[in-house]
């Protein structure tokens, strides 16, 4: 196919989008709700899974020991946990460790308050391999004489566990709703247009138009819709990603430096979601067009 064929081809896809430009509209709108969605959607599990560390952290079980606990005490807590089959992980941390921390966090101002290492408790963080098994865990080692304290932050991450669970579910569902109403619609375009060009097609027919010269168009012009449908999708997305991002980012709350939680980086995320958006609409666009011309275009 030469350049000039391929133009005017282009040029034709357009001119049809134009003879139906409500209908279009409307195809393209759907594209835009349903890529915004998902989007929206995504950006939040994504920025889940980036905080994985975080999230992981509140499955670690920290056990306080007593100020009076020896060396030979520590050592045997140390066996018994490291061979309890419920956990994965055990680490150690003494009074110095700990102290030096928190030291960190609060720029050497304990030194200034003359608190040494011995007010801090020597600790082990454990990590379980099930989950579901935390309680059992938390209030067994609870009961050892060695042991003040036992914490968790069971409510934190049932709270993002369950939330994130509902998001994945929700998007998906309304994810597959507005896909299927996006390529109807944008089938239902490729319809119209189809059957207003009918004499057209039939001429072409006749004078030796092959197949794909006469069906072409129409797919592009399903391509065109999804792919306008994402560039619009992706401004809005963007905006709102941008905006959100530098709240986080000029942020000076205390809070979230405690919780350890970042956001995705911009520039990364959003190519991930400039790709995803035209992958996803034209995929939408080609699929409703294609749709159309099996059902309603003879030739």
């Amino acid at each position: 196919m030469s350049i000039a064929n391929g133009a005017r081809i282009v040029k034709e896809s357009f001119t049809n989008m134009s003879r139906n430009r409500v209908l279009t509209i409307t195809s393209i709108f759907t594209v835009f709700v349903t890529l915004l969605i998902i989007g929206i959607f995504g950006l939040f599990l994504l920025n889940i899974s980036y905080n994985a560390s975080a999230l992981d952290e509140l499955l670690d079980v920290k056990i306080f020991l007593i100020p009076e606990a020896d060396v030979y005490t520590i050592n045997a807590l140390n066996e018994t946990l490291n061979l309890d089959e419920k956990i994965i992980s055990v680490e150690y941390i003494s009074q110095e460790q700990a102290y030096e921390a928190t030291k960190e966090l609060f720029d050497d101002d304990m030194e200034s308050l003359g608190l040494g290492a011995d007010f801090l408790p020597a600790s082990f963080v454990i990590t379980l391999k099930d989950y579901e098994q935390v309680d059992y865990v938390v209030e067994m080692y609870r009961q050892y004489p060695s042991i003040y304290k036992v914490t968790y932050h069971k409510e934190s991450f049932d709270f993002t566990s369950n939330y994130s669970k509902w998001i994945r579910n929700i998007s998906g569902a309304l994810g597959v709703v507005l896909a299927t109403l996006a390529v109807l619609l944008i089938s239902n375009t490729i319809r119209l247009t189809v059957h207003s060009r009918n004499e057209e097609v039939v001429i072409m027919k006749y004078i030796g138009a092959t197949e794909a010269r006469i069906k072409i168009p129409f797919v592009i012009e399903g391509g065109l819709i999804g792919f306008f449908g994402a560039i619009i999708s992706f401004i809005v997305t963007g905006f709102i990603y941008v905006k959100i991002y530098n709240v986080f980012m000029n942020s000076s709350s205390d809070e979230l430096f405690l919780t350890g939680l970042k956001i995705a980086p911009l520039q990364e995320t959003l190519l991930m979601v400039f790709v995803g958006f035209i992958v996803l609409g034209v995929i939408l666009g080609l699929v409703g067009s294609l749709f159309a011309i099996r059902k309603h275009l003879r030739v």
